[in-house]
């Protein structure tokens, strides 16, 4: 807490990079819209593991639609791929308004041996 409020801000992914790739979106699903951050939509992807979902993009985009009301309100989608994610091949470029945050899966376990341990008694997990 050396400093600061103690409080650690949460996140999913990397802001500003999209990720998006049509060619390989899970079961040729487009945006999954409403999806209200990116945590859910990587949470989405970790719901569709066994389907393939190997990385996911998120975009919310702010607009007030023209109108001279001060109001604005937002536009998100979810995009859920079943290519790994990396960084690198994302790009840093967006429309005018949006704003993308990608990820990937990280590490998922799946099942380890052995199932139960003694107290006392010493094992290896493979």
């Amino acid at each position: 807490r050396r400093g600061g409020s103690g409080c650690i801000k949460v996140t999913c992914g990397d802001a500003g990079v999209s990720s998006y790739d049509e060619e390989n979106l899970l079961d040729g699903l487009g945006g999954i819209p409403g999806v209200p951050s990116a945590c859910r939509c990587k949470q989405l992807c970790l719901d569709s593991i066994a389907r393939g979902c190997r990385s996911w993009a998120y975009v919310t985009e702010l607009d007030s639609n023209w109108s001279p009301d001060p109001a604005v309100h937002d536009h998100s989608g979810c995009f859920l791929m079943t290519t790994p994610y990396h960084a690198s091949r994302g790009t840093t470029e967006a429309a005018s308004g949006e704003v993308w945050v990608s990820g990937g899966v990280d590490a998922v376990l799946a099942g380890f041996t052995p199932t139960t341990a003694s107290a006392g008694v010493t094992f290896t997990l493979s």
